[in-house]
């Protein structure tokens, strides 16, 4: 199915955070695109891609926002602030032309939502059921003649989420309550209903208690079909609802039934909110708007995904999927929720935050933690991080710290952080400090099952770790295993994986771990590197690798046994694996790939292999050593495309194969003279 390009606009607002986590729940395939002018806005990080436009009410953000619609290839836009319905609604065509659908209703729809005075005369035709509603006027005219109810509660006649309430209680509130106020009858909760005293008590104090409100949410298609309907009970604080319990009302719907095909005809499409109470003569309604709500996520998680249904019947997706239908069993529950957020993470955010005179250069640094610190490849990170200077520092998580000798002996350097692996699992260390966790410490192919499934288990605690303090980036050291021998190499990031062993699976299952990381939290980055065999001097050789074992035995003066030779790998050079590790650690994070080929990209047969290793070894005057070609021994070759790497980072080896046996070669030399 092709990715479909949704943005959000207004990504700031309580709607467009709501929208966002509906999208993140869907399965189908969405690229999102937060739209807002704030760097700062909480929802824009949960999105795929941020861009920061004009203010809703400049003059040319109409414009600003089709030009960047079409030059993001949105499909479709997703309004999350109640005053841009009516631009978006009088500017379908526009929209339209450039291919992006806008699922909203009708002007006349709109401004029936927006005047609730025009609303409670309109749809009061067809049943008493929405509250009466007053100028302050009409209100004057009435009291005079002394046919007022009182209490009553006075709002702006646009307003939402119960902003600048009065209650009037007698004729002498009248005056307080403004010119462009709209006045209504109170519904109050009904005597059976638990919270009647609790309302009415709150009311002598002149405040409104916001429970019991019934809020009921009808979601209509392109077509003007119904794609479901959700009622609910909720409990607010200051406007916001923070308890949702889900409510089976077919007495309220039946009232709706007979306004809705009223509605239909005004123009509806898409999402409709209405808001009331039950009170002692039925349903009583007070709000109506036609968009998305601050619990349209919520109720996403309890199996309602509107969001999912309109953007499915706008592309007439999933010719199968049935009406949504309500989830009695769960409840829904708000209170704040937290995001942390790298300074770095977009130009816009680091300008913000400069401006603000928050940050500075030392601040832009990075600090780095790896796994795997004295292995092969993780004492060659280590290095490499120390020599640049965009990193701040350095934490070396290691199994046993005392077996961790010092990365430059004879003292460990002071800019290294040693922190045992045991002090994560037991809580002694904070992982909020960290910018960016390089996952090295793994199992081998030549380990057991049980250490391979041990090794497993620590990339999921790392992961998870990751994904709970929001860490910005995480760099999963995978391998070319992953495409198991099946298809002729080069392989491309693009070959599917078909893991054949034990190690190959882990490999592949860390892989998709870490891809969670960035599904809880779309701001942090992930990227899996599927390494190539790695070769090269280190304090800590890896003297089983191939190559390592002919160049010693050529230095040796030993014949170099070949079985058939012709079998392909493709080796890199653990320095310039390295290398390349400490430039991701310091990308921008939305540059991250999630998947990269890491190798040489030139593969060579192991009877090649062999003979460069004895050219070297005669180079330096060993000239015993021999070659011996054994019956053919057909294995599958190996090697990876590394064009993706190239294109993105830039990036290509800086060690050719010989140069880097003639460094295990010099490698081997130190030793033997120590």
């Amino acid at each position: 199915m092709k990715t479909i390009n949704v943005a959000i606009t207004s990504i700031g607002s309580g709607v467009g955070q709501s929208i966002i986590d509906s999208c993140r729940l869907s399965s189908l395939p969405l690229k999102t695109f937060g739209y807002g002018i704030n760097p700062f806005a909480f929802g824009s990080y949960s999105c795929d891609e941020q861009r920061i436009l004009l203010g809703i009410y400049a003059d040319n953000y109409l414009d600003e926002l089709l030009r960047i619609c079409e030059q993001d290839h949105i499909n479709i836009l997703i309004p999350g602030l109640d005053d841009e319905l009516l631009l978006f609604a009088d500017n379908i065509a526009r929209f339209q032309s450039i291919g992006v659908a806008v699922p909203v209703s009708s002007r006349s729809l709109i401004e029936l939502c927006r005047d609730k005075e025009l609303m409670s005369d309109v749809l009061n035709a067809y049943g008493d059921c929405f509250v009466k509603s007053y100028s302050k006027s009409q209100l004057k005219l009435l009291a005079a003649q002394d046919m007022v109810n009182y209490p009553l509660i006075a709002k702006p006649l646009s307003g939402f989420a119960s902003r600048g309430l009065l209650i009037v209680m007698d004729a002498s509130d009248i005056d307080r309550v403004k010119d462009n106020d709209v006045v209504q009858e109170i519904a109050a909760p009904s005597k059976t209903d638990s919270n009647h005293n609790v309302f009415m008590k709150a009311l002598q104090r002149r405040e409104v208690a916001q429970v019991s409100e019934l809020s009921l949410q009808v979601v209509i298609g392109k077509n003007g079909n119904e794609l479901g309907r959700y009622a609910s009970y909720n409990r607010l604080h200051n406007g916001i609802p923070i308890e949702i319990i889900p409510a089976d009302v077919p007495e309220v719907w039946a009232v709706v039934e007979r306004f809705l095909p009223v509605l239909h005809e005004y123009g509806i499409y898409g999402p409709l909110n209405i808001q009331g109470r039950i009170t002692d003569s039925g349903p009583k309604f007070f709000e109506m708007n036609a968009r998305f709500t601050g619990i349209t996520g919520l109720r996403a998680m309890s199996g309602f995904n509107e969001v999912e249904a309109i953007i499915a019947d706008a592309f007439e997706l999933c010719s199968s999927r049935k009406q949504m239908r309500q989830n009695y069993r769960k409840i829904g529950l708000r209170q704040v929720v937290s995001k942390v957020i790298d300074i770095s993470h977009t130009e816009a955010l680091t300008d913000a935050c400069q401006a603000a005179d928050v940050i500075n250069e030392n601040n832009l640094k990075r600090k780095v933690m790896v796994t795997g610190a004295n292995s092969y490849l993780g004492r060659a990170v280590v290095d490499a991080l120390r020599l640049n200077p965009q990193v701040d520092e350095i934490f070396a998580v290691v199994r046993d710290p005392q077996r961790f000798d010092g990365i430059v002996e004879p003292k460990l350097p002071s800019d290294v952080t040693i922190v045992a692996l045991e002090a994560l699992y037991n809580g002694c260390f904070q992982p909020g400090m960290v910018d960016v966790i390089c996952h090295i410490a793994s199992a081998r192919p030549v380990n057991t099952n049980e250490e391979i499934a041990a090794s497993l288990r620590l990339t999921q605690f790392m992961s998870s770790l990751a994904s709970l303090h929001q860490v910005p980036g995480f760099i999963n050291l995978s391998s070319q295993s992953v495409y198991g021998t099946k298809r002729e190499p080069l392989w491309s990031e693009n070959t599917p994986v078909a893991p054949e062993t034990a190690y190959a699976q882990a490999k592949w299952a860390s892989e998709l771990m870490v891809e969670n990381i960035k599904r809880s939290n779309p701001h942090c980055a992930v990227s899996s590197l599927r390494l190539g065999r790695l070769v090269g001097p280190s304090t800590v050789m890896r003297w089983d690798e191939l190559p390592h074992k002919y160049m010693r035995s050529a230095l040796n003066g030993e014949t170099l046994s070949v079985w058939g030779g012709e079998q392909k790998l493709d080796f890199i050079d653990v320095r310039d694996a390295a290398e390349l590790i400490s430039q991701i650690c310091l990308h921008p994070y939305h540059k991250w790939e999630p998947v990269l080929n890491v190798a040489a990209g030139r593969p060579v047969s192991v009877l090649e292999l062999a003979e460069r290793c004895l050219e070297i070894a005669q180079s330096i005057g060993v000239t015993s050593a021999a070659l011996e070609v054994k019956e053919v021994f057909k294995a599958p070759s190996f090697g990876m495309s590394i064009d993706k790497l190239g294109s993105v980072n830039g990036w290509s080896p800086k060690y050719d194969l010989s140069e880097t046996l003639y460094s295990v070669a010099e490698h081997i030399s130190y030793e033997v003279q120590k």
